[in-house]
């Protein structure tokens, strides 16, 4: 799957991401429909995830433009939104 593909259009974030309350520091590329993550490094527990369109997404923070290449099975995180990204592979992929 890749980020333009048009049977996956969507990924999963956080209510507080679309908001614009807070910054994408952890985007994951995993599997799957919906296998594109884009987390703020909160807790997630007890919280409902939210889907949105990646285009959406790209307009909130335009930096994930450099995370369309990301693999499969990748990660990409950082300590901030005024820090580069850092591409990994997921120690939690299958």
């Amino acid at each position: 799957m890749d980020w333009d593909d048009p049977l996956d259009p969507v990924a999963v974030t956080v209510p507080d991401v679309v908001a614009g309350k807070t910054s994408i520091v952890l985007v994951i590329h995993d599997s799957g429909h919906g296998g594109w993550q884009f987390m703020d490094g909160q807790d997630v527990k007890g919280s409902k995830p939210a889907v949105i369109p990646k285009e959406v997404l790209l307009r909130l923070d335009p930096s994930l433009a450099e995370l369309k290449d990301l693999p499969v099975g990748w990660r990409a995180r950082r300590a901030s939104s005024k820090v580069p990204w850092i591409r990994e592979k997921n120690p939690t992929a299958e």
